[in-house]
């Protein structure tokens, strides 16, 4: 698995995102065109936004890609309790 800690921020958003939680932002949006790109434009979009496009390939290609990010969103410790 190719999940390095550079994703971990861009992960957040995708896993945010598909929570269906408002997050109005490039980032959201960006996700949502690369979900629509058809294989060309997703090749454009990977020119500029590499680790966008593989992240939702990812998401798109991997039947548990999604489960390890809720997996790992849904159980990490808030920095309030793990400082106790």
């Amino acid at each position: 698995m190719r999940n390095t800690q550079k994703y971990r921020d861009e992960e957040l958003e995708l896993f945010m995102a598909v929570r269906g939680e408002e997050t109005h932002n490039f980032k959201a949006e960006l996700f949502k065109l690369i979900c629509k790109a058809d294989l060309d434009n997703k090749s454009k979009l990977s020119l500029g936004y590499p680790e966008f496009v593989e992240i939702v390939s990812r998401y798109q290609n991997e039947e548990d890609y999604y489960d390890l990010l809720v997996e790992r969103w849904e159980t990490k410790p808030k920095k309030d309790e793990s400082n106790e």
